[in-house]
């Protein structure tokens, strides 16, 4: 793939996950999800601490999903811990993630969905412990 290619596949990959952002921010709210993962904290040194607090929650939801949504989720926002079946940490679209887990990008997109969902509960369940 050349430059001019991966630079827009990659612009895509950080368009889709502002919009994801976007329409998640109000009902995120209502949950209590803002203020859990820090959306507009400044960097003193207690929402640092906050911060890595936060990452090591993220690890542990990320741990209790199933293989599949697992590495959905590492796919489509590019982590690099989350999945062990050898995919680059970058972020996919659904096409990409549907054709490494076998299912079409519809399928693909439900999974994300899905683990979404369940990686929110987590942490708020988390939070509120």
């Amino acid at each position: 793939m050349d430059d001019s290619v991966r630079a827009t596949a990659e612009e895509r990959r950080r368009d889709a996950w502002e919009r994801w952002m976007e329409q998640h921010a109000e009902s995120a709210d209502r949950a209590g999800l803002a203020g859990l993962m820090g959306w507009g904290a400044g960097p003193g040194a207690d929402e640092m601490l906050e911060a890595a607090e936060r990452g090591v929650a993220l690890r542990g939801a990320l741990q209790r999903l199933v293989r599949r949504e697992r590495c959905a989720i590492a796919m489509r926002f590019g982590l690099s811990t989350s999945c062990l079946c050898g995919v680059q940490p970058s972020p996919s679209t659904y096409r990409e993630i549907g054709a490494h887990l076998g299912i079409s990008s519809s399928s693909a997109r439900r999974v994300v969905k899905r683990a979404e969902q369940r990686v929110a509960r987590l942490m708020l369940a988390r939070a509120g412990s």
